[in-house]
């Protein structure tokens, strides 16, 4: 879709390392990543630490 409407190079909001490397699979740069804030809070901070050491996902420390 970015290639459809002549956007070939991104700045990416994400906290997974990931995902620039998908978003260059379909031939889009990616100039810049900034991670995003997260809010802890006790009803998700399992779901977030998980995502930290499963996948990478970069989250600032609580």
């Amino acid at each position: 879709m970015l290639l459809a409407i002549d956007v070939p190079v991104i700045r990416l909001l994400t906290n997974n390392p990931d995902k620039a490397e998908q978003v260059a699979r379909y031939g889009i740069k990616v100039a810049r990543i900034k991670n995003t804030a997260v809010n802890w809070s006790p009803h998700d901070r399992h779901y977030l630490l998980s995502k930290r050491a499963q996948a990478g996902h970069r989250l600032a420390a609580d």
